[in-house]
């Protein structure tokens, strides 16, 4: 009688290994924030292959805070947000090949009918 010899399948195969996408977000808030910068950011990483870039959404920033950020003045960080639709909407008019989105969109403060309008034209311009 032969011996029958158990297949140990491995915990990740070569193909698994290759189906890894990596993304960044782009530099669309703080002080560095600004056309040329998120331009830059945006082209490198399509060169290098990566697979998304991602945005956020910041709607407000108090003008004359009555509390601190934990304990601190309000980060300089926030003093300037463009907008995320906008941002991808320029990305994609001079990218090809990545993808894009946003991870948090602040859709309460908005009207549902114009912000679907608009998403459905940044898809629509970034085919």
């Amino acid at each position: 009688m032969g011996t029958v010899k158990a297949r140990v399948p491995s915990a990740i195969s070569r193909s698994d290994e290759s189906n890894v996408a990596v993304g960044i977000a782009l530099p669309q808030y703080g002080t560095i924030a600004s056309p040329k910068t998120i331009l830059r950011v945006a082209t490198e990483a399509e060169k290098m292959g990566l697979a998304s870039l991602w945005v956020s959404d910041r709607m407000l920033l108090p003008t004359k805070p009555k509390e601190t950020f934990d304990g601190d003045p309000w980060p300089e960080i926030f003093a300037t947000v463009y907008d995320p639709i906008e941002t991808l909407t320029f990305v994609a008019a001079r990218t090809r090949k990545v993808k894009l989105g946003t991870s948090v969109m602040s859709a309460l403060f908005q009207d549902p009918v114009t912000l679907a309008r608009r998403f459905a034209t940044l898809d629509r311009l970034s085919d």
